[in-house]
């Protein structure tokens, strides 16, 4: 009966923010829309970086695999040496 009681005591509570949210619909919508222009405005500073460089941090054995890697030319599927 406990669960009872707690469960009914949610549904209130969300009963009670979805009639606040009808009552105020344009307060709602203005502040989501603030929100989100908000969110929006450091879109702009995003950079796309293409470069494998930041994935691995210095000191990994990652390092050295990929300083062997570059200094030799592939080819198809022949390895040769610069």
């Amino acid at each position: 009966m406990k669960i009872m009681i707690k469960i009914s005591k949610i549904n209130a509570l969300f009963r009670r923010i979805g009639e606040l949210q009808i009552q105020h619909r344009y307060a709602v919508l203005f502040i989501f829309i603030i929100i989100t222009a908000v969110c929006s405005a450091g879109l702009v500073k995003f950079k796309i970086a293409n470069s494998s460089e930041g994935w691995y941090g210095s000191g990994d054995q990652f390092d050295d695999i990929t300083m062997l890697l570059l200094d030799y030319k592939g080819t198809g599927s022949s390895v040769e040496k610069e």
